[in-house]
């Protein structure tokens, strides 16, 4: 019996989960007017300090809401980093806004889809929250 149908899950797969991410984290950080250079800070170093509160907090997705876990993130970021800001708020709102609009795919990803496409139906499922991928989705696939 062969296969009718094939599930891909979304992030790393389709989507550079990872490159999406690192843009909405840096390019939030621009949009704020908060920089890395006047505190003496690399990007590489805010990511790492970032992503690891973000994985922390990624965790209790059941009881905080999206923008509250990046607000966490950043929020901690910041404070260990010793980098002051009034703009934590606008910051998990930048941070939304680009990474729900940036849809870096995976290489040769259109061009494998289109041809299983011909001989299968197609589908994805995530982990992620479904109201930023929809849209993370969406714009890859225009």
């Amino acid at each position: 019996m062969g296969y009718k149908a094939i599930i891909f899950d979304l992030d790393n797969t389709l989507l550079n989960f990872e490159l999406c991410e690192r843009q909405a984290i840096l390019g939030a950080l621009e949009d704020c007017a908060v920089s890395l250079d006047l505190n003496g800070i690399s990007e590489t170093i805010f990511l790492q300090v970032f992503e690891t509160y973000n994985y922390q907090y990624w965790r209790q997705r059941e009881t905080f809401s999206p923008s509250e876990l990046i607000k966490m993130s950043y929020r901690s970021t910041l404070t260990q980093l010793d980098i002051h800001t009034d703009q934590i708020s606008n910051l998990s709102q930048s941070f939304w806004h680009i990474f729900n609009h940036s849809g870096v795919m995976e290489t040769d990803v259109n061009e494998v889809l289109t041809v299983l496409a011909h001989n299968y139906r197609l589908a994805v499922i995530t982990n992620g929250f479904v109201s930023a991928q929809l849209t993370e989705n969406a714009s890859c696939w225009n």
